[in-house]
């Protein structure tokens, strides 16, 4: 970590997909006020290439340009 965000916290928590039931621990994990990730794309092609289950959908819409996001779950 480049920067030092002042109010920062070290913290354990589960990740898991958006309706997915497999959750993932991590501990030790910093938290930032603020976290700039950058957009991301990945090659069509060579996904329908190596999962070829994926050949008949039309990836376009959610693989060009995508931005990651944090959120907190809403208890």
């Amino acid at each position: 970590m480049s920067k030092i965000d002042v109010g920062s916290k070290i913290v354990t928590l589960t990740i898991s997909g958006k309706n997915q039931p497999d959750e993932f621990l991590l501990e030790n994990v910093r938290t930032m006020k603020q976290i700039k990730l950058p957009s991301q794309s990945v090659n069509i092609k060579t996904l329908k290439k190596k999962w070829s289950h994926l050949e008949n959908i039309d990836l376009q819409l959610i693989c060009r340009n995508q931005i990651p996001n944090m959120r907190t779950p809403n208890f």
